[in-house]
């Protein structure tokens, strides 16, 4: 499930952008956006469960670009 999106080879998540990031608690989140349906979702990662941060459609140009920032910064690292 959410482990295996995370993985770059997995072709069934073909269009969905993923990455981790860490809050302002530093805790890890997962981040999932299709680029094409304009759509994100967050998931904060606890000791036996995920929780849903919030899961939005982007309206925005300036929102959506910057997601895409935020991607392209995680992927590089």
């Amino acid at each position: 499930a959410c482990t295996s999106c995370l993985d770059k080879q997995n072709s069934s998540c073909s269009g969905v952008l993923t990455w981790k990031a860490l809050s302002g608690n530093k805790k890890c989140r997962y981040k999932f956006f299709h680029e094409e349906e304009r759509y994100l979702v967050v998931l904060e990662e606890r000791e036996n469960y995920f929780l849903l941060i919030t899961a939005y459609f982007v309206e925005n140009e300036w929102s959506f670009k910057s997601i895409l920032r935020e991607y392209n910064k995680s992927s590089k690292t």
